[in-house]
C-alpha cells in the first residue's frame, strides 16, 4: 500500500507542468496577436484621415476662384562675420639723437703782424747769453703790446736790442755794433720825444769812464730799429761829465735839445746846442734861427748839468727769456 502512494504523485507532476507550459504560450500568442491587430487598425485610423483631410482641400480649391500662395518666407541663415584678425605691432622704438645747435665760434682775433699788415722773424735767442728786464708797452701804437729788451751775446761779445709781440706774432733785433762786453746796454724807458704818440725807447748803447752813449730806437712795421741822423747814420749821445767835457739832452714841447760842452784852454767852456725833432726815425733840426748854436761861456762854471731829463710813458717791467 505504501509503494502505490508514493508512485502516484511521481507519474502526475510533469502533467502539471505541461499544462503550465500550454497556458503561458497561449497566453504570449494571444498577446502578441492583440498587439498586431491594434497597431493595424490605428494605421487604418489615420489613413482614412488623411485621405479626408486632402478630399478637403480638392474640395477648397475647386470651390475657390482665388489663390492664395503662402508667402515664401526665405530666412536667410545668419551670416558669420569674423572679426578682422587685428595684428598690433609693438610701436617701434625710435630713439632720435637730441639735436645740438651750436653757435660758430667768433672768429679769432688778428694777431698783432696781422693787425700791423707786417711780418717779422728773429727766430729764437741764442743759447749762451745774458739777459735784462724788459719793458712792456704798446710800442707800435697798433693793437697789442710788445716787449722790448737786450741781451749780450756771448759768442758775437756784442749787445742785442730785441722787440717782440706779446702774442708771439713777430719778433726783430737790432745789433749795436759800438756796444762791448765791459759796458752794458739797458733799454731806459719807454718816451715820446715828438708826443705823436707813437713811443721811442731810450737806450743805453755803450759808455766809457765817465759818460754813456744813449741812443732811441723804435718798432714800427714789425721792425725795432735805430734812430739815424740826416746822413743816415745811427744818432748817438754822449751823456756825462769829465774834467773838460760835459754833455746831456732835455725832451720838451715835442722835440729834444742836445747840448754838449768842451773846457778851452781860455778856461771857458765852448757849447754846443741843438734843438731836433724826430721825424719817423731821422732827427730834423727844428725851431725858429738860433736854435742850433755855439757859443763860449764867460768863466769856467759849466753851462748846465749833465744827464738827460725826459718824461717816460706808462710801461711794465718784465722778466723774459
Amino acid at each position: 500500500m505504501n509503494s502505490d502512494q508514493n508512485s502516484g504523485p511521481s507519474k502526475k507532476s510533469p502533467d502539471r507542468r505541461l499544462v503550465v507550459l500550454l497556458v503561458v504560450l497561449v497566453l504570449i500568442i494571444g498577446l502578441l496577436l492583440g498587439w498586431l491587430l491594434g497597431s493595424g487598425s490605428y494605421k487604418s485610423d489615420d489613413d482614412s484621415m488623411t485621405a479626408t483631410e486632402d478630399s478637403g482641400l480638392v474640395e477648397q480649391i475647386d470651390e475657390s476662384t482665388t489663390t492664395t500662395q503662402a508667402p515664401v518666407t526665405t530666412t536667410a541663415l545668419p551670416l558669420t562675420t569674423e572679426a578682422p584678425a587685428t595684428t598690433t605691432a609693438p610701436p617701434p622704438t625710435t630713439t632720435q639723437a637730441p639735436v645740438t645747435t651750436t653757435a660758430l665760434p667768433p672768429p679769432p682775433a688778428p694777431t698783432q703782424a696781422e693787425a700791423a699788415g707786417c711780418s717779422a722773424d728773429a727766430g729764437p735767442l741764442p743759447d749762451d747769453i745774458s739777459l735784462n728786464m724788459g719793458f712792456q708797452a704798446d710800442l707800435d701804437g697798433v693793437a697789442g703790446e710788445e716787449v722790448a729788451y737786450t741781451y749780450l751775446d756771448h759768442d758775437l761779445g756784442k749787445w742785442v736790442l730785441r722787440a717782440e709781440a706779446v702774442d708771439g706774432s713777430f719778433s726783430s733785433e737790432w745789433l749795436i755794433q759800438d756796444s762791448d762786453v765791459v759796458f752794458g746796454t739797458d733799454i731806459l724807458g719807454v718816451v715820446d720825444t715828438n708826443v705823436d704818440g707813437l713811443p721811442e725807447l731810450m737806450v743805453k748803447v755803450g759808455g766809457g769812464a765817465y759818460t754813456q752813449s744813449i741812443g732811441f730806437a723804435v718798432v714800427r712795421d714789425c721792425e725795432v730799429e735805430p734812430t739815424r741822423n740826416l746822413e743816415g747814420g745811427v744818432w748817438t749821445w754822449a751823456v756825462g761829465a769829465s774834467v773838460q767835457h760835459i754833455g746831456g739832452f732835455e725832451c720838451t714841447n715835442g722835440y729834444v735839445r742836445f747840448e754838449s760842452a768842451s773846457l778851452t784852454e781860455a778856461l771857458v767852456w765852448l757849447v754846443h746846442s741843438y734843438k731836433n725833432s724826430l721825424n719817423g726815425i731821422v732827427w730834423e733840426s727844428t725851431g725858429t734861427a738860433g736854435s742850433n748854436y755855439v757859443g763860449e761861456t764867460d768863466d769856467e762854471i759849466p753851462p748846465f748839468e749833465s744827464g738827460y731829463v725826459c718824461p717816460t710813458l706808462p710801461s711794465m717791467m718784465v722778466e723774459v727769456g
